[in-house]
């Protein structure tokens, strides 16, 4: 009987992490080379949680540069989203996997209450955008909008989409400032729709379609 292909066995594996079969995922790596590295993806289905899963994460990044960088990406991200006010929102996932071979970092996916599946995935894909001849980084996701709606529909949620009180503009380094803002403004009253235009014009042109009042534009310290 042959020997499977290393890409059918990494294939496998990548589904047994994926579904948290954690006495599947044993079986597969006690039948490899014991290392250090075959110690770390057992580990990785039970790698989840709150910030104290980056120490756990770390005794398998010793040594290894591109793997700390990794990590230590992964908590400046973790920082940033929580000093937003979401970290009892947040879950920390190292066994998180996506089908897709072009994500090159990060990856995501999100929940609501009362449906049982992601309604959200993405994450980055660096070099995808090169097989179409325009190489640049990049980020995206895609939501599941029908059980968005399905949700919303069931608990009474969807209404008319009323204008907005105010456009909130971020410039460059000013982004969570920006998301600080419409925190405040809404717990006033306030409607804030969070702009997503490159420049001041063309948001206050988009404020001016939408009949939307006032625009605040937040800037970044560089150009403070």
């Amino acid at each position: 009987m042959s020997c499977p292909s290393p890409q059918i066995k990494k294939e496998d594996i990548r589904q047994t992490i994926e579904s948290k079969n954690y006495a599947a995922l044993g079986d597969m790596l006690d039948a490899l080379p014991k290392s250090v590295y075959t110690e770390a993806i057992k580990k990785l289905p039970r790698l989840f949680g709150g910030a104290e899963v980056f120490a756990e994460a770390e005794q398998f990044c010793k040594g290894h540069p591109v793997l700390s960088g990794t990590l230590d990406y992964m908590r400046t991200l973790y920082t940033a989203l929580s000093s937003l006010g979401l970290d009892d929102r947040l879950m920390v996932d190292f066994g998180l996997v996506q089908r897709n071979d072009y994500y090159t970092g990060v990856v995501f996916s999100a929940y609501v209450e009362n449906y049982g599946d992601a309604v959200l995935m993405g994450g980055r894909y660096d070099t995808l955008l090169k097989q179409f001849d325009a190489p640049m980084p990049a980020i995206g996701f895609a939501a599941n909008v029908d059980a968005l709606a399905s949700v919303l529909l069931d608990d009474g949620r969807i209404e008319s989409v009323p204008t907005p009180d105010v456009l909130v503009h971020a410039e460059s380094g000013a982004e969570i400032k920006a998301q600080m803002k419409i925190r405040e403004l809404t717990a006033n009253g306030k409607i804030c729709e969070s702009s997503v235009f490159d420049t001041v014009d063309e948001a206050e042109r988009y404020a001016k379609r939408r009949g939307i009042p006032a625009v605040i534009v937040l800037r970044g310290e560089e150009n403070a």
